[in-house]
């Protein structure tokens, strides 16, 4: 698993995302901190989003940062979970996400674009 982990190490450094996936999703219960946190990357750019939020939790337990908690709810809005999306989106902004306008102008985030919940909480944000 150290070797898989190392060589994913590699191939991450060179954005290979569908080759870390590949190396490490069969190790998923058994990766490091730094494996983990690889592998929630490469679920997401290879468009495992029910993958992504999976390890979403453990590794934003393990690193607390904006970037995880914006590519979670990136994940929960592809699968067009609006409140979880939402919540992650507050997350990310109470740990220093700068711009929640260029965040949400992605794509992935048209699934859950017109919904209600969606257009209170960007009402909301745009108010303070």
């Amino acid at each position: 698993e150290a070797a898989s982990e190392q060589l994913a190490f590699i191939f991450d450094r060179q954005g290979q995302a569908q080759k870390v996936y590949e190396l490490l999703r069969p190790l998923e219960k058994n990766l490091s901190v730094n494996g983990r946190r690889m592998l929630h990357k490469a679920s997401f750019t290879t468009g495992d989003f029910q993958l992504t939020i999976t390890l979403g939790n453990r590794c934003f337990r393990d690193f607390q940062g904006s970037d995880i908690a914006l590519t979670n709810a990136q994940a929960a809005a592809a699968l067009k979970k609006t409140k979880e999306s939402i919540g992650w989106l507050e997350c990310a902004l109470n740990h220093g996400l700068h711009s929640l306008e260029q965040s949400i102008n992605s794509q992935i985030f048209d699934a859950i674009r017109q919904d209600p919940l969606f257009e209170a909480f960007l009402k909301t944000y745009t108010k303070k």
